[in-house]
Formats: structure tokens, C-alpha cells, sequence
């Protein structure tokens, strides 16, 4: 019994910490939006800032606010359809953010 107290704390704290992660990461990326947007003055440098900061939204609400949710309630409840969707956000991601990065790369 006292194993799985332990076990169940260790899955509360990294709960925790990846959605203290996922909070800051949110905070930053709309910021670096924000400013981007504000600034008439905008090279291409910012416009790729942009877009990646737009892209890693994304990784901090699917992945590290999805892991969160996951580790936390150690399963999902929201149906099949919707942990299907829900992984192929969470794998496709990353190649959205090399996408982009490469389409800047090659528009210059």
C-alpha cells in the first residue's frame, strides 16, 4: 500500500511541473506574438520568430498540457475519437515546427 502512495505523489509532481512548464511556455510564446505583432518594423528574422512561437503554442498545449493532464488522471476519459485526435496533434507537431522552419529557409 505505501508503494503506491509514492507512486501516486511521483505522478502528482510531474503532473505539476510539466503544467508549470506548459504555463510559462504559453505566457512566453503569446508575449513573443504580441511584440512581434506590435513592432511595424518587421524583418523576416521576426516573422520566423512568429511563426515558430506560433508552432510551439501548439507543443505547449498538446504536448507538455496534454502530458500533464495524462500523468495527473493516469488515463483519458474523453473517448476514443478524441484520444486518437488528441495523439495526432501530439506526433504531428513537431513536423509542423520543422515545416516552418524550412519554408522560411527556402522563401529567402
Amino acid at each position: 500500500m505505501q508503494a503506491r502512495v509514492v507512486s501516486l505523489s511521483k505522478a502528482v509532481v510531474r503532473a505539476i511541473v510539466l503544467a508549470v512548464l506548459a504555463v510559462l511556455s504559453l505566457v512566453g510564446n503569446f508575449a513573443a506574438i504580441i511584440a512581434i505583432i506590435r513592432d511595424r518594423h518587421r524583418t523576416s528574422l521576426c516573422t520566423m520568430i512568429l511563426h515558430l512561437s506560433i508552432a510551439d503554442l501548439f507543443v505547449s498545449f498538446f504536448c507538455l498540457g496534454g502530458e500533464a493532464l495524462w500523468t495527473y488522471s493516469v488515463g483519458w476519459k474523453l473517448g476514443n475519437i478524441a484520444c486518437k485526435v488528441f495523439k495526432y496533434w501530439q506526433v504531428s507537431e513537431g513536423s509542423m515546427e520543422l515545416r516552418l522552419g524550412d519554408q522560411k529557409k527556402a522563401s529567402q
